[in-house]
Protein backbone atom coordinates (compact mmCIF):
# COMPACT_ATOMS: atom_id res chain seq x y z
CA UNK A 1 0.00 0.00 0.00
CA UNK A 2 1.35 3.44 -0.94
CA UNK A 3 2.19 5.88 1.82
CA UNK A 4 0.02 9.02 1.75
CA UNK A 5 2.17 12.12 1.24
CA UNK A 6 2.27 14.58 4.11
CA UNK A 7 0.55 17.90 3.66
CA UNK A 8 2.01 21.17 4.88
CA UNK A 9 0.21 24.35 5.84
CA UNK A 10 1.02 27.88 4.78
CA UNK A 11 3.68 29.08 7.25
CA UNK A 12 5.23 25.64 7.86
CA UNK A 13 8.91 25.21 7.04
CA UNK A 14 9.76 23.28 3.88
CA UNK A 15 11.40 20.01 5.02
CA UNK A 16 13.37 19.26 1.84
CA UNK A 17 14.16 20.72 -1.56
CA UNK A 18 11.70 19.78 -4.24
CA UNK A 19 8.57 20.50 -6.18
CA UNK A 20 5.38 21.00 -4.18
CA UNK A 21 1.77 21.24 -5.32
CA UNK A 22 -0.99 23.40 -3.86
CA UNK A 23 -3.63 20.88 -2.78
CA UNK A 24 -6.71 23.02 -3.49
CA UNK A 25 -5.77 24.25 -6.99
CA UNK A 26 -2.90 22.10 -8.30
CA UNK A 27 -0.34 24.91 -8.82
CA UNK A 28 3.25 23.57 -8.75
CA UNK A 29 6.18 25.44 -7.21
CA UNK A 30 9.81 24.55 -6.50
CA UNK A 31 10.81 25.27 -2.90
CA UNK A 32 14.04 24.94 -0.93
CA UNK A 33 14.48 23.33 2.49
CA UNK A 34 14.08 25.89 5.28
CA UNK A 35 11.83 28.22 3.27
CA UNK A 36 8.34 28.88 4.57
CA UNK A 37 5.37 27.54 2.61
CA UNK A 38 3.77 30.64 1.09
CA UNK A 39 0.23 31.51 0.13
CA UNK A 40 -0.46 30.12 -3.31
CA UNK A 41 -0.24 32.84 -5.95
CA UNK A 42 -2.69 30.91 -8.11
CA UNK A 43 -5.31 30.62 -5.35
CA UNK A 44 -4.88 34.31 -4.55
CA UNK A 45 -5.51 35.43 -8.15
CA UNK A 46 -8.63 35.67 -10.18
CA UNK A 47 -11.01 38.25 -8.67
CA UNK A 48 -11.01 41.88 -7.61
CA UNK A 49 -10.39 40.67 -4.05
CA UNK A 50 -7.48 38.63 -5.38
CA UNK A 51 -8.88 35.18 -4.66
CA UNK A 52 -10.59 32.55 -6.77
CA UNK A 53 -14.23 32.03 -5.86
CA UNK A 54 -13.28 28.51 -4.70
CA UNK A 55 -10.63 29.87 -2.30
CA UNK A 56 -11.23 28.89 1.34
CA UNK A 57 -9.19 30.60 4.06
CA UNK A 58 -7.25 28.04 6.08
CA UNK A 59 -7.11 25.51 3.25
CA UNK A 60 -3.70 26.62 1.98
CA UNK A 61 -1.98 23.23 1.96
CA UNK A 62 1.06 22.02 0.03
CA UNK A 63 2.13 18.47 -0.78
CA UNK A 64 5.48 17.26 -2.13
CA UNK A 65 5.34 16.01 -5.70
CA UNK A 66 6.65 12.46 -5.74
CA UNK A 67 7.53 11.23 -9.22
CA UNK A 68 6.17 7.84 -10.17
CA UNK A 69 8.93 5.48 -11.25
CA UNK A 70 7.74 2.88 -13.69
CA UNK A 71 9.66 -0.32 -14.33
CA UNK A 72 11.48 -0.49 -17.65
CA UNK A 73 9.26 -1.63 -20.47
CA UNK A 74 10.01 -5.04 -21.85
CA UNK A 75 10.78 -5.10 -25.55
CA UNK A 76 7.93 -6.01 -27.83
CA UNK A 77 8.32 -9.34 -29.59
CA UNK A 78 9.28 -9.05 -33.21
CA UNK A 79 6.92 -10.76 -35.60
CA UNK A 80 8.07 -11.84 -38.99
CA UNK A 81 5.56 -11.81 -41.75
CA UNK A 82 5.83 -13.74 -44.96
CA UNK A 83 5.41 -11.76 -48.09
CA UNK A 84 3.36 -13.51 -50.76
Amino acid sequence: MAKTPATFNKGDHVPENGEYVCVPCGYHRKLQAGEVFPECISCMSGTDEGQHEEYIEGMEMWEKVVPIVLPPASPLPLHSSKLK
